[in-house]
């Protein structure tokens, strides 16, 4: 259900949801009015623990879109989940970074409409090809380091980047998404200390409790880049079995990087600087975006080679599906 109030002269839409004690703001560019009967539902796309996705049709206007149907959350951290993803979203703007068209609430359920991404993620892409090659693996690397950017200049911290939420699309694009546990600091905090996220692409700063700032996003773009160029979790385990001890057991021992004979000193070296336990030391985004490996990749000239990629990677992909059953892909 959706109101509108005044604020400063402005008009404002709200979005009222129950047990919500204060309404989510939409963007005054969103309409007011949509409902599910404005759709047409096309095909499922995944599924998550509260979510389902669905790739929908706008009627009046044919355009394809993602549909986020959301289940009503049972507590109120859950609800702080969805509001949040939905405020981050509202705001970004970014070829690089997943942006949001429209949100509402109705039987029951609330509603995100997205890009729809015809593609897949990174995650199912390594699972394909665990070792990109180099000129690939650098521009997916340069690309989402400029939406890591654009986040770092906004004040955002994603908090959860992992190879499942950087989404490849069959016209090369590649864009960070998931929001759900970012949060955006501001003058008043200026440090983070809330224990959200994937253990195993987690900071130090935030493995130990303390409190941490936009560097431990570096951290885990660093994982993410690094298990690409060795094929492999940088730990002896499996992402999804690592421990709070693995992670603490790995920077205790300083983390050594060690990189097939292929990649240049200056890839290493990009990899050091995201990946020093102290994130005192540890650079900021805004450094990396002017690194010398990273900006190897900076030309559009390797977009035809990536999307290239990313196209056999999807087929790939679909013909493992068709194959062998599934629960669903990973949802955007």
């Amino acid at each position: 259900m959706t109101s509108i109030r005044s604020r400063k002269g402005k008009k404002e839409l709200l979005l009222n949801i129950p047990k919500l004690e204060q309404p989510i703001t939409i963007p005054k560019n969103l309409s007011s009015n949509i409902t599910l009967k404005d759709l047409t539902f096309l095909d499922f796309v995944g599924k998550g623990a509260f979510s389902t996705v669905y790739r929908v049709k706008m009627n009046d206007t044919g355009e394809i879109y993602a549909l986020k149907k959301i289940k009503y959350a049972e507590t109120q951290e859950q609800l702080k989940v969805i509001v949040n993803e939905i405020d981050c979203m509202n705001t970004l703007r970014h070829p690089n970074v997943l942006r949001l068209y429209n949100v509402f609430y109705q039987s029951g359920a609330i509603h995100i409409i997205m890009p729809y991404i015809n593609g897949l993620t990174l995650a199912e892409a390594l699972k394909i090809m665990p070792i990109p090659p180099e000129a690939q693996l650098g521009r997916i690397s340069y690309l989402a380091v400029q939406g890591l950017h654009y986040l770092r200049k906004n004040a955002y911290i994603h908090r959860d980047l992992k190879p499942s939420n950087i989404l490849l699309s069959l016209e090369g694009q590649v864009l960070i998404a998931d929001f759900g546990l970012a949060r955006q600091l501001t003058a008043s905090s200026e440090q983070a200390c809330s224990y959200v996220g994937t253990i195993s692409y987690m900071a130090p700063e935030r493995i130990k409790g303390k409190e941490y700032q936009f560097k431990s996003d570096v951290w885990s773009l660093g994982i993410i880049i690094y298990q690409m160029a060795l094929g492999h979790f940088p730990l002896p385990k499996d992402p999804a079995q690592v421990t709070y001890w693995d992670i603490l057991d790995f920077v205790d021992k300083e983390v050594r990087i060690e990189l097939p004979d292929p990649y240049a000193p200056d890839f290493k070296a990009f990899l050091m600087k995201c990946l020093y336990p102290n994130p005192e030391q540890r650079s900021d985004v805004n450094e990396l975006v002017n690194d010398p490996w990273i900006q190897k990749f900076s030309s559009p000239a390797y977009d035809a080679d990536l999307k290239k990629w990313i196209n056999e990677m999807h087929q790939k992909h679909m013909e493992n599906k068709k194959s062998a059953p599934t629960l669903g892909d990973s949802v955007l």
